[in-house]
């Protein structure tokens, strides 16, 4: 039997088109949207919807896999209306669900557009999607780190912003909740304990788990007249990204600037962005695991 929870409740009552979910662990915020997007395929003809995650997996293992545990608790699941290797569920009346990751079918239209933990896809990808959807659209996440939907959405007149908590989600046994909760008194003497609480107890923003710099603040440009200047370089090609940072210390602070960060660049590539950046002379701190690349 499905249990409609607050959170479902609180989801609905957002009335503008872009609705931003964030939220803590276990807090029913993909179970809180998919019976949303199944109840308006249901009830409106020819309806498409597409929920997107950073992979196929990630699916399997989070939308997808409650989206059909939805369907089949509730008996609207038909074996036949699901294409198992495309991931699209087609409803009597015409209207379908279909889950696929960015690099999928980002050209696609569609109606409704349900992002998924969407702080694991680059804000471009998300733009692309955006701009090929015709109404809603639902972003939820994890607020592990500021990203894109802080600084590029949220203060948008077609942004509704709400916060949902383990609290929301009356369907969570005594077990789970008692184990988020462990997390708010280690709180008292663990930083990693604090963030963790803060983010997946409270649902409000911390910092990366493991990052160098916890706390750190974005400026307009590089300062100029640093005390010193120096540059970092690690070589990628298909899945990790060639990168160079420049770094300056000024007035007891370390500033960052990020030059390069792209795949797919061949040595040939760097040496022409490198000069394209008017680095000159300056001495790069390249990655070591690479000295043919250094070398050349």
């Amino acid at each position: 039997m499905f249990v409609r929870t607050t959170a479902i409740n609180k989801i609905l009552e957002l009335k503008k088109r872009k609705k931003v979910i964030q939220g803590g662990t276990s807090a029913g915020k993909t179970y809180g949207i998919i019976p949303i997007l199944i109840d308006k395929c249901t009830k409106i003809e020819l309806l498409e919807v597409s929920v997107v995650s950073e992979s196929v997996p990630h699916l399997k293992r989070g939308a997808l896999k409650d989206f059909l545990k939805i369907m089949k608790a509730t008996g609207r699941f038909i074996e036949k209306n699901y294409n198992k290797t495309d991931r699209i569920y087609r409803f009597e009346n015409g209207a379908f669900i279909e889950f696929f990751s960015p690099e999928s079918i980002l050209g696609a239209r569609r109606n409704i557009l349900y992002v998924n933990e969407c702080n694991n896809i680059s804000f471009q990808d998300y733009h692309q999607l955006c701009i090929r959807t015709s109404d809603d659209i639902y972003l939820d996440y994890n607020p592990s780190s500021e990203f894109w939907v802080q600084t590029e959405l949220i203060k948008d007149d077609d942004v509704d912003f709400i916060v949902l908590t383990y609290k929301d989600n009356e369907a969570l046994s005594d077990t789970i909740i008692a184990d988020i909760e462990k997390a708010r008194d280690k709180a008292k003497d663990s930083t990693y304990w604090a963030n963790w609480w803060q983010v997946y107890g409270l649902g409000q923003m911390g910092t990366i788990e493991g990052v160098v710099f916890e706390a750190f603040k974005p400026v307009n440009e590089f300062p100029d007249e640093c005390k010193w200047v120096a540059y970092g370089m690690d070589f990628g090609y298909t899945h990790d990204p060639t990168t160079l940072i420049k770094c300056g210390f000024k007035g007891g602070e370390l500033f960052f600037e990020q030059l390069i960060f792209e795949t797919g660049l061949t040595n040939n590539d760097i040496s022409n962005k490198l000069k394209d950046l008017n680095i000159g002379r300056s001495e790069i701190v390249a990655d070591s695991a690479e000295p043919k690349s250094v070398e050349e």
